[in-house]
């Protein structure tokens, strides 16, 4: 299902996206960082997490399906609920959840739902089109 993708795009312009009766996604601001020994640079950005508590509809992501495929609101909401059926029978099968471009969901041998977020996506839009880039040591002449 494109779930996903609507999430993903969700995430770009809002800081939480509720999956009603399954969690929320929620990205966080992350500073600039400098890795002293590398000499890396990385950009600011926002981290995904997910929290399994946040299941309450807010209507933002269901309104936001209902807009992109030109669906009422109570068929986004059947869109949306078949989709978590579908992740809450692969949970209970011991599968793992990939959301393509957002992270991958499982429980843990304790059955906790984990959340590992993919590395390779920035949500802030204001660092769009910035990179990690290395850059040599600074030699100081004393």
């Amino acid at each position: 299902m494109k779930i996903g993708s609507y999430i993903f795009e969700l995430l770009h312009q809002h800081d939480c996206v509720i999956v009603p009766q399954f969690g929320g996604f929620v990205a966080r601001y992350k500073n600039a960082t400098i890795h002293p020994v590398q000499h890396l640079f990385s950009p600011p950005s926002k981290i995904v997490a997910f929290n399994s508590e946040l299941t309450t509809n807010d209507g933002l992501l269901a309104n936001y399906i209902s807009q992109k495929l030109l669906l009422s609101y109570s068929d986004s909401c059947k869109l949306i609920n078949d989709f978590v059926t579908l992740c809450k029978a692969q949970l209970e099968a011991n599968q793992r959840i990939q959301i393509e471009k957002i992270g991958s969901l499982f429980f843990d041998p304790e059955k906790n739902l984990q959340f590992i977020p993919a590395d390779n996506e920035n949500f802030l839009t204001d660092s769009f089109g910035l990179s990690t880039v290395q850059s040599p040591a600074i030699q100081r002449d004393r």
